[in-house]
């Protein structure tokens, strides 16, 4: 069963700041006559969400701990709230964030970070 984004982070996520849809089909030109077109999915295209992240030193420690052991160093699925429809959706990370900070302070729980997320929507069954 999937994992749910982390109530105590729900505020830091903020809406999807890009939505993308990845072609579902390929294109192979011929030496001559029409372009070939196949699908590069069994399954109906695939969306991505691309999520802006807001936190301080405590609340990075929280997303590497729901990131590192919980999702198993992102490989598993998780549960958000679509952007789109508010729905329950499941998605994964399609790779570690960068994290860079905006605010430095000499006390670390101070100290403001910002990462871009990307993550992809899977099926309920992953």
């Amino acid at each position: 069963m999937a994992e749910s984004w982390p109530e105590n982070l729900s505020d830091k996520q903020q809406l999807a700041i890009e939505r993308r849809i990845i072609s579902g089909g390929i294109v192979t030109e011929m030496e001559s006559g029409a372009l070939h077109t196949r699908k590069r999915f069994k399954k109906k295209h695939r969306e991505r969400f691309i999520f802006n992240l807001n936190f301080t030193g405590e609340e990075l420690q929280l997303f590497d701990t729901f990131y590192f052991d919980t999702l198993n160093n992102g490989v598993e699925a998780f549960k958000i709230t679509s952007p789109l429809t508010d729905d329950t959706i499941h998605v994964k990370f399609t790779s570690y964030p960068n994290f860079n900070m905006q605010v430095g302070n000499s006390d670390p729980d101070k100290r403001r970070w910002r990462g871009r997320v990307h993550v992809v929507r899977v099926g309920e069954e992953q």
